[in-house]
């Protein structure tokens, strides 16, 4: 494993270890790790949830400054890789973290090596400059270049072992980044690039992966969660992962069905932009020419069909698509989403989406 040699060439002696609680060692990193990283690893942390808190990176924070350590591994999935990646970026910062997740604009220090292998392929945060968590109920979303792994190890043999369903969330997040960021008004050549490679993988492979995954299968899914990360980490994402903090964090949804979720109604919307609702600075025209091009990916004629296949698929794929099977039932629970969604997100969406339009959309998926 090409870690071995990471580890040897920087003269690594003392590795801070963060990981999952239980996947570590049901995915099989726990064994292949386990002689490579002998006499190396200090401390490991696993103490947290799959939403990060506020607390729980601050108690991370404070185990890894009562040592010292010349690089911070994570392995796991999108929550672990976040907390390694907040861990090395806030270790040194005096103000800490509350005056800093508040700020617009704040260049952040310089912490240890940070090595990321990601053992899920979805999440793609091994790819990006972003970090996830939660202070209560309010969600952040940091950004700045010092949260981008230093070495990244694409390992598909950890994610063999993962949960059909998990596998279908995973799966779906990539999807769903790709998708919005071929569609994100910061959209550019070398991420429609990354995004089509993605969507290409996971439309061939999902499926496979979910039912009847082989080695293939699993190594494609965890590209194409890699590029899809790449894809976000140039222009970040837009309306369906908006909302879909608030599916999470208020009705227990995972987050890759909970981006799903909304995505084949977005996509429809997106792709009747009009000149006065448009808020790419190319165009409605381009706007409509680029959902033209991913209804073709997803092997669709048109957006409406585009939006059908993606419900189908995620009828293939075990995940449940309608909201009063998943707790969103009432004017209330309609209501308590519409207050809660990513504004910063949101405004990534190549057609401008207020709260009207949105309820429309929610209350229609509501009543299927």
């Amino acid at each position: 494993m090409r870690l071995r040699q990471v580890l040897k060439s920087h003269g690594i002696h003392h590795v801070f270890l963060v990981r999952s609680k239980k996947s570590f060692s049901l995915c099989g990193a726990e064994s292949i790790l386990h002689d490579l990283l002998s006499g190396l690893v200090s401390v490991e942390f696993c103490d947290f949830s799959e939403n990060l808190k506020k607390e729980e990176v601050d108690k991370g924070i404070r185990l890894f400054l009562a040592g010292k350590y010349d690089c911070i591994l994570a392995v796991g999935g999108g929550s672990v890789l976040d907390m390694a990646k907040l861990i090395r970026a806030f270790a040194r910062e005096k103000c800490g973290m509350s005056v800093i997740i508040r700020r617009d604009k704040h260049s952040l220090t310089k912490g240890p090596l940070l090595i990321a292998i990601p053992t899920t392929a979805g999440s793609g945060s091994e790819a990006t400059h972003f970090a996830v968590l939660y202070d209560g109920v309010k969600k952040y979303s940091l950004g700045d270049p010092l949260l981008l792994p230093d070495i990244v190890i694409i390992d598909p043999q950890f994610t063999l072992s993962l949960p059909p369903y998990l596998t279908a969330s995973t799966g779906m997040d990539a999807l769903s980044q790709a998708i919005e960021s071929y569609w994100s008004i910061h959209s550019c050549s070398e991420s429609k690039r990354y995004s089509i490679k993605a969507i290409r993988l996971i439309v061939n492979y999902l499926v496979k992966a979910v039912a009847n995954p082989d080695r293939k299968a699993r190594h494609s899914m965890a590209m194409a969660a890699h590029y899809a990360g790449q894809a976000i980490n140039i222009t970040k994402t837009t309306a369906p992962h908006a909302i879909s903090y608030a599916l999470t964090t208020f009705f227990g949804i995972n987050h890759g069905h909970a981006a799903a979720l909304t995505l084949g109604e977005i996509f429809l919307y997106n792709s009747r932009v009009k000149d006065n609702d448009n808020c790419d600075p190319r165009g409605s025209a381009y706007v409509r020419a680029a959902i033209g091009k991913l209804s073709k990916e997803l092997k669709s004629r048109s957006a409406l069909e585009a939006r059908q296949k993606i419900k189908v698929l995620m009828d293939q794929i075990g995940l449940e698509t309608r909201f009063g099977a998943l707790g969103i039932k009432t004017e209330k629970d309609i209501s308590l989403i519409l207050d809660n969604v990513n504004t910063e997100r949101m405004r990534n969406n190549p057609r401008a989406i207020n709260r009207e339009s949105l309820t429309e959309i929610l209350q229609k998926l509501r009543r299927e």
